[in-house]
């Protein structure tokens, strides 16, 4: 009696392969679609934290009387605020006021000052702006703070107008 060979065949074994090579031409770019929309996503919900902080920190200042951005600066932060380092301006919205040596020198945003106010809003788990290999990359000018987004396939930014307490991002 001859034993029976059992077992794939060639032509089967191509068709398997075939078949497989055909699903992941269907999957990978659905793949990467999922995976820039996630950044997107992350982009969108920072720059929906840092509105919503904003927004609490202006009601916290509300609440607080609209005390002035000298003595919130000489009281170390608005009290009653996370850990109580922000900073207010005339408007109640977060900011970096300096007092330099007891003189008042105003408002400013440069790229310290921007971290500063970015770590004192959004506190905690918040994503990294400093370090080796931050998530967002800092910058100031005028009365602006641009944090631009280094983790997906295009740079997504979200700016904050100090002047007005708005937040936008080009995430869409």
């Amino acid at each position: 009696m001859k034993a029976k060979n059992t077992g794939f065949t060639f032509i089967e074994l191509v068709i398997v392969i075939a078949i497989i090579a055909i699903l992941a031409a269907n999957a990978l770019p659905r793949y990467m679609r999922a995976r820039e929309e996630a950044h997107v996503a992350s982009v969108k919900g920072t720059a929906g934290g840092l509105a919503a902080g904003v927004a609490l920190v202006r009601g916290q200042w509300e609440v607080d009387g609209t005390p002035a951005p000298e003595r919130i600066a000489t009281n170390g932060g608005l009290p009653g605020f996370g850990d109580d380092r922000v900073l207010v301006n005339q408007n109640g919205y977060p900011s970096d006021y300096a007092l330099l040596g007891g003189s008042d020198v105003g408002l400013t945003t440069d790229v310290e000052s921007c971290t500063r106010l970015w770590q004192g809003v959004l506190q905690g788990s918040a994503p990294t702006v400093t370090g080796p290999n931050p998530d967002y990359i800092v910058a100031g000018s005028g009365n602006t703070c641009t944090f631009t987004y280094q983790r997906g396939e295009l740079p997504f930014t979200i700016v904050y107008n100090e002047e007005s307490g708005t937040v936008t991002s080009d995430a869409q």
